[in-house]
């Protein structure tokens, strides 16, 4: 897989004339990017408007936008969202359950369109069911689906089709979604939270009930990055170390993963 995951890539560099890119974000089926000129592009499956059009299959590299001031990118399963130097939050895609955040449930919305008017948007992560996103004065907000407390706001189950602040807390440093319908963020103190669906003992308990507020998973505070699967967890501690918990279904050959939803080191050979 990393040797085509390699070759991908330099056919990538090769096909834009080696044009600097300044990552490459990963939907299902559909990748963005932004170049360091500031413009947005993007390849692949933009059936629902994902790639600001409908067709099935988009080849090649083009650009999404005649704007030159994009930040930020971040794809989500179906969707694109991106957050302009402005701090604007701008979106396209699959608008099912809310999703873009728009006011709408409109699936397929192939123009990318403001949601909001808020100007302090840092970071987005969105999945197949609801969407989060992180502010700049450090709260968290969400919209999407809301059937496994995704909100964390102790509510269930209609979808919210705007943004919404989840909980009061003001000192969130970063966020991230899982597939399903979890939510996990980190605190400026080394903390880590979790909210949604409990997937595999997603939210760190030997329970399979979702958590409908924020909810710190253990008592560690030197927790400094997370990235979540659809019922796994991998974070990285501030000493370097690495651990996981949740499902371990699809096993790696190079990892040891623990089965039991409590946080367990993961060691690497």
């Amino acid at each position: 897989m990393l040797k085509k995951i390699t070759l991908f890539f330099l056919w990538v560099s090769a096909s834009t004339y080696g044009q600097c890119y300044s990552g490459f974000n990963i939907g299902d089926y559909h990748v963005v990017s932004i170049k360091s000129d500031g413009t947005l592009w993007g390849w692949g499956l933009s059936d629902i408007g994902q790639l600001s059009n409908t067709l099935f299959s988009n080849p090649t590299p083009f650009q999404l936008s005649p704007a030159t001031d994009w930040s930020k990118v971040s794809a989500g399963n179906n969707n694109t969202f991106i957050i302009k130097s402005n701090g604007t939050l701008w979106a396209m895609g699959k608008g099912s359950f809310g999703l873009l955040g728009n006011g709408s449930t409109t699936q397929s919305n192939p123009t990318i369109q403001q949601i909001g008017t808020a100007t302090n948007w840092q970071k987005i992560s969105a999945s197949n069911e609801m969407t989060i996103g992180l502010k700049t004065d450090g709260t968290i907000w969400g919209w999407g689906q809301n059937d496994e407390y995704e909100m964390g706001n102790n509510t269930c189950c209609a979808n919210q089709l705007t943004p919404i602040q989840i909980g009061t807390a003001n000192h969130w440093v970063d966020i991230e979604s899982s597939m399903a319908a979890s939510a996990f963020a980190l605190k400026n103190d080394g903390t880590i939270w979790g909210w949604g669906l409990n997937l595999g003992g997603l939210l760190g308990n030997s329970t399979v009930m979702a958590r409908s507020i924020p909810t710190q998973l253990n008592a560690d505070t030197d927790w400094a990055s997370i990235h979540v699967g659809a019922a796994h967890i991998l974070a990285l501690k501030t000493n370097g170390t690495l651990w996981s918990w949740g499902g371990g279904g699809n096993m790696d050959k190079q990892a040891i993963i623990s089965l039991h939803p409590i946080i367990e080191t993961l060691q690497l050979k």
